[in-house]
């Protein structure tokens, strides 16, 4: 394995469970959880999706599938098409709310830990390091995406 983040191979899962290829890729579902989970319990980089391969036209089946890698934890996907790239783009990029939000949690935070607090609330949600952690993460994203 190089240095880079660790990807899954589209392909082998359902070749190896003796099932067909979905546009769905419901049968990736567990082997993605199984790999998200692992790379960050390993502290590594957050896996990166294989390519939509399905059918290149069908964009919708690519963003379905492209949300559900996310939400499960991987941090990309690799893409095969010029057609897939802004897609993938939006998907894991942090939105403008993300970023004012992050943004706001950053700098509210940096404030209460100077008077002792390890824990706030911004705009009704709780926040303590964890989340903290997550909106660097976005605004670290947010600063590459700029460059």
């Amino acid at each position: 394995m190089g240095s880079g983040p660790p990807s899954l191979s589209r392909e082998t899962v359902p070749t190896g469970m003796q099932v067909a290829m979905s546009t769905s890729g419901e049968e990736l579902n567990y082997p993605r959880a199984r790999i998200a989970v692992a790379c960050r319990a390993a502290g590594i980089a957050a896996p990166l999706d294989s390519p939509f391969m399905v059918d290149l036209k069908d964009v919708e089946a690519l963003r379905a599938d492209t949300l559900r890698a996310r939400c499960l934890g991987f941090g990309g996907i690799l893409c095969i098409h010029p057609n897939q790239v802004e897609i993938c783009n939006q998907i894991y990029s942090p939105t403008e709310r993300e970023i004012a939000f992050a943004a706001r949690v950053v700098a509210a935070f940096a404030g209460a830990e100077a008077v002792g607090k390890g824990a706030i609330q911004v705009d009704g949600k709780m926040i303590d390091y964890p989340i903290v952690a997550q909106c660097r993460r976005v605004l670290e994203i947010a600063g590459r995406m700029k460059s």
